[in-house]
């Protein structure tokens, strides 16, 4: 009535529905007033669409809308309808931008610990090689009455069971990794969860007293602290002094009896172990104000972090900067918007395509930097991201990652040691410092090498400042850019790390170099959350000195430790959500949906193995891989969890084929003993065309109208729906390129792989429950069948079953899709199959029943023609493989895991159009 009086004639309620705009009408019905009533939004209509309908509403009754806030360019926000949610949606005021970076900064100390005497029992063993035995490690163990057995990184008395404990001092004669990484591989897919410990020396500096570390030793360290997160029965790191003498060795056995520390350096005064704590700026004012002057070379130049060391170099006045680009690349020119702001600061620039892990290249370039401009100072930012389990990093990926960081900056490092160099920049990541993660092992390793390679360097009077840096945000990334980097942004604050404001990181970079730091790490973490991630399967003393780390409340792991002995499944099921909400970042379990799966709420092999540790842990049980990336949803995963409790805790049965499979790809033996697989199914019990039932179609992402989209999975036996996880989420949500016009994306579990299942008597019988299933998920509008590698045979084979019987597809789309038969199996075959037992048991493991499905399905497939009938064909091949069609980047497993962005834009557009970009076959 008030407002009525004062003459407003235009009223809206902003709510979740609109509980007051009756009332309000009847009140200006009673006195006269014409006026004009609108709500927001409505029960379940709480989106944008419902928004900006209320506004048209309000349009056409004559009311002005101004259209260009929710019309243009700018970013939305999903915000609570109700606040009683108690969830902080709302700007916070931030410190200065002198003083935020400022409490981003952590470092290394160590700590002593008490020293022990301990007797060790049981059989350990000692995996080392020839060069570096380890003999006085193995006479300390025996010492401790350890009954110690030789062993080699390959050797089967790792995959053995009995074993008290595994110490590895491979890191001498390892340093790419790959031995590690292969004990890695063979604990994991043993099963048993022996602890393992890594035995480096002089891999880490302690203080002072301590001789400069050894990079190539430090690796180990980096590639520690993601095993610790990916395995709750890794052991831990031990480092000792490059000649240990006996009172040091004896202080081995007390810390691999067990001290509740897993991160030690063995001294002379007694054990020491490693903590984070905090780094604030040095007191007093900066020794120097560090301006850039000749040339500078900054590596990864053009793009991300470089760029933007490019553009502040410009601003603080640098005369000429050397800017070097990764050949594969091509670039010769700095983009538009680089260019011209350094250009704007009269700043020289030369763009050079060098490999700066090639010294030879290297060298080349720095004897062309111009004698007016000598060189000054090196910023160091390429990098290689590779993600991915421990257990399935192909060893040739750790090498490229190396290469990439570590053996690019032990070029510079040699190359410019007479240079009179006023800075030599690294920058490292905080992998490298607590590891941040699953799947960045070998990032952190190459992060750790950087570290030791700066304090190696200030002991030998050099200049360095290594950075270990948290992500930087990109704020100018544009078009497809700009919807991941969102999606990325929200990631990282979802895992309690938001990415840093490069603006805020330069002042950070410029702070450690006038107070000519050695080593500092730089990383906004949300404490609470991030913790909670990192101490999910195991405890971290490294934390121990940082308060908030220590939780306000239980995190959602603690709240469901305390199981009953024989807990019903409704609580299990709470327990599978809550992990699965606590690995999403979701406020708590009610927000994970218990009938959908796993891949269509967003979980990929990295957050699965996360949740597999986690379950692990909540309930004492060996969860199987396989349970969480076959299981499907949360209800099925908490009804398996119910059958494992109620028989009691059960142990993982040994799995004679895996072992087999693993010995033939180490032998070279893999197309006979894929053959012998085949053989073998012929014992297992099949289906014939009348029997099919329609194939299980899980849903990856939910989509909207637009054709669907259905995926056939490779036949090998780590496949699954689970293989197109990145490419569904490179497609999901509405800033995902090409998400207008897509409908639903599924992928077919093909009969025959899960334990038990019978399996398709021939090829009719596939074709049978292929159909039926693609059918029944693609409902009754247009769709596009698809396929990746031998799945690509099958969805070819049956697009033309389904012409035929009046359901094409709109086109069927492969991803390197070859034409298979006994002859592919000699030549490019065992290439495939010993890639993927690299890559088994990390997220799938490799069971009976997968391994004799995929010969089934091999032999099955064998000379088999795969026109796809009348339906368009899109053929996506790797690498620009030759035989037309679209090319993308990586390898054949690059396609559908690290470079499925690309494969996915490439599906989008075909979705949309209805067309193919490649040739016609």
């Amino acid at each position: 009535e008030r407002l009525l009086g004062d003459g407003f004639g235009v009223l809206v309620e902003p709510s979740a529905h609109p509980v007051l705009v009756m009332n309000v009408e009847e009140i200006a019905d009673r006195a006269g007033a014409e006026v004009v009533v609108s709500g927001s939004l409505r029960r379940d209509e709480g989106g944008l669409d419902r928004l900006l309908t209320s506004a048209a509403t309000l349009w056409t009754q004559g009311v002005a809308i101004d259209w260009t806030a929710v019309l243009g360019d700018g970013p939305t926000v999903s915000l609570p309808t109700y606040p009683f949610q108690h969830e902080r949606y709302w700007v916070r005021t931030r410190p200065s931008a002198a003083a935020r970076p400022a409490s981003w900064r952590y470092r290394i100390d160590w700590r002593p610990v008490p020293v022990t005497t301990a007797r060790l029992t049981g059989v350990w063993a000692l995996v080392a090689d020839a060069a570096h035995p380890g003999d006085d490690v193995a006479a300390a163990l025996a010492a401790a009455g350890a009954e110690v057995r030789r062993a080699g990184p390959d050797s089967e008395i790792l995959t053995g069971t009995g074993l008290a404990g595994i110490v590895s001092v491979l890191p001498p004669a390892d340093p790419g990794l790959g031995a590690t990484l292969r004990v890695l591989r063979a604990v994991a897919g043993a099963g048993t969860e022996t602890p393992l410990w890594s035995v480096t020396r002089g891999a880490v500096r302690t203080g002072p007293g301590d001789p400069a570390p050894d990079p190539r030793q430090a690796r180990h360290w980096g590639l520690g602290q993601v095993a610790a997160l990916e395995h709750a029965w890794w052991g831990g790191l031990v480092d000792l002094p490059a000649d240990a003498g006996p009172e040091v060795l004896a202080q081995l056995p007390a810390v691999l009896a067990g001290t509740g520390e897993d991160q030690l350096a063995l001294r002379p005064p007694g054990p020491l172990a490693r903590r984070l704590v905090r780094a604030p700026l040095p007191a007093g004012e900066p020794g120097r104000a560090w301006r850039p002057t000749g040339t500078v070379l900054v590596t990864g130049g053009l793009r991300g972090p470089g760029a933007e060391v490019a553009r502040d170099l410009a601003a603080h006045g640098a005369d000429h900067l050397l800017l070097l680009t990764d050949p594969a690349d091509g670039a010769t020119e700095p983009p538009a918007d680089l260019a011209a702001d350094l250009a704007g600061h009269g700043t020289r620039v030369t763009v050079t395509a060098c490999d700066a892990a090639d010294r030879d290249a290297l060298a080349a370039v720095l004897a062309a930097v111009p004698a007016d401009a000598p060189l000054t100072a090196v910023v160091h930012t390429a990098e290689l991201l590779e993600e991915g389990p421990l257990t399935t990093l192909p060893e040739e990926t750790v090498a490229a990652v190396l290469r990439a960081k570590a053996d690019a900056a032990r070029n510079l490092d040699e190359l410019t040691e007479d240079a009179g160099l006023t800075a030599f920049v690294l920058f490292s990541s905080f992998t490298a410092t607590f590891g941040g993660g699953v799947g960045v092992g070998a990032y952190a390793a190459a992060a750790a090498d950087l570290d030791a390679l700066a304090a190696a360097r200030r002991a030998r009077g050099l200049p360095a400042t290594c950075l270990a840096w948290g992500g930087w945000a990109d704020p100018r990334a544009a078009g497809d850019a700009a919807a991941f980097e969102r999606d990325r942004a929200r990631r990282l604050v979802e895992r309690g790390l938001p990415g840093l404001d490069p603006a805020l990181a330069l002042i950070a970079l410029h702070q450690a170099l006038d107070h000519d730091e050695t080593s500092v790490t730089l990383v906004e973490v949300d404490w609470p959350r991030f913790a909670a991630r990192l101490t999910a399967v195991r405890p971290s003393p490294l934390l121990a000195e940082i308060a908030e780390a220590r939780p306000a409340e239980p995190d959602p792991l603690a709240r469901t430790a305390g199981l009953a002995a024989r807990p019903g499944r409704a609580e299990l099921r709470a327990l599978v959500r809550t992990q699965i909400a606590a690995v999403l970042g979701h406020a708590s379990g009610d927000a994970v949906d218990p009938a959908r799966g796993l891949l269509e709420i967003g979980m990929d092999s990295l957050t699965m193995l996360e949740l597999r540790n986690r379950l692990r842990a909540a309930t004492g049980l060996r969860v199987p891989a396989d349970l969480v990336v076959s299981g499907g949803t949360p209800d099925r995963i908490a009804a398996a969890l119910h059958a494992m409790l109620g028989g009691g805790p059960g142990e993982d049965a040994a799995d004679g084929l895996a072992a087999l499979f693993h010995d033939a790809a180490r032998t070279g033996r893999l197309p006979g003993f894929t053959r012998l697989l085949a053989d073998l199914a012929a014992f297992r019990p099949v289906f014939t065309a009348a029997e099919a039932v329609p194939a299980a179609v899980e849903p990856l992402a939910a989509g909207g109208p637009g054709p669907a989209l259905v995926l056939v999975p490779s036949v090998l036996a780590t496949s699954g729906p689970h293989q197109f996880a990145r490419i569904a989420a490179a497609l999901r949500g509405p800033d995902a390129p090409g998400a207008d016009g897509i409908g639903p994306v599924g992928a077919v579990a093909l009969p025959g792989h899960g334990t038990g299942d019978p399996l398709p008597a021939d090829l009719d019988a596939l074709l049978a429950a292929v159909t039926a299933g693609v059918r029944a998920a693609a409902g009754t509008g247009p769709y596009v069948l698809g396929g990746y590698s031998s799945g690509g045979l099958i969805a070819r084979i049956a697009a033309a079953r389904l012409a035929a019987e009046g359901a094409a597809p709109a086109a069927v789309a492969t991803i390197e899709t070859a034409p298979y038969d006994d002859a592919f199996l000699d030549t490019a075959g065992p290439g495939l199959l010993a890639a993927m037992a690299d890559r088994a048991d990390g997220v799938l493991p490799l069971t009976d029943d997968r391994l004799t499905a995929m010969g089934a399905y091999l032999r099955l497939l064998s000379g088999h023609p795969a026109d796809p009938g009348p339906a368009p064909l899109l053929e996506i091949r790797a690498g620009g493989a030759p035989g037309g069609g679209v090319s993308a980047p990586g390898d054949h497993f690059g396609v559908i895991d690290e470079d499925a962005a690309t494969t996915a834009r490439a599906l989008a557009a075909l979705l949309r159009t209805g067309t193919t970009e490649g040739d016609r076959r």
